[in-house]
């Protein structure tokens, strides 16, 4: 059972454009909104703290902070802790190279969180978010343990 969507934001606009989908995910669901920050030191904490309580105050939502040089590892860390958590991320789109080359974030995620994790893909040409999902892409790999994720996949 879904009980919180971890919303993870950047600092960026782009990254913001999955918080109208990830409400209305968890007012379906019966989930709460939590918007969780990974800093990479604690001086960086009274900069951030406004950004997010301004946005927080918007949905209500409280707010997390975690101080790790490697968000992705931050945020997996974080969902070991709450099993009945969905991350929430939005992908900046980069290509496939430079991903290989700089990392991915949202791809560390989803290869480290063995859980569905919704991922939405900001267009920066486009300044509105879809509030209804149309489209599931769920990827499988033969194993057992992939296909987990179509019960949940299904229901949604």
């Amino acid at each position: 059972m879904l009980a919180e969507i971890l919303v993870c934001l950047d600092g960026s606009p782009l990254a913001e454009r999955i918080l109208p989908l990830a409400q209305r995910i968890a007012c379906a669901k019966g989930a709460t909104v939590i918007l969780l920050r990974v800093l990479g030191n604690s001086e960086e904490l009274s900069a951030e703290e406004s950004y997010m309580r301004e946005r927080a105050g918007v949905l209500n939502a409280p707010i997390r902070f975690l101080i790790s040089p490697d968000p992705a590892t931050a945020i997996i860390e974080e969902l070991a802790k709450n099993p009945r958590a969905m991350p929430a991320l939005t992908t900046h789109g980069r290509t496939p190279l430079g991903e290989a080359l700089l990392g991915s974030v949202a791809l560390k995620v989803i290869r480290g969180a063995s859980r569905p994790v919704l991922l939405y893909r900001a267009r920066s040409d486009s300044l509105t978010t879809p509030t209804k999902i149309t489209t599931l892409v769920v990827a499988l790999d033969g194993s057992e343990f992939s296909e987990k994720i179509v019960p949940s996949a299904v229901a949604m």
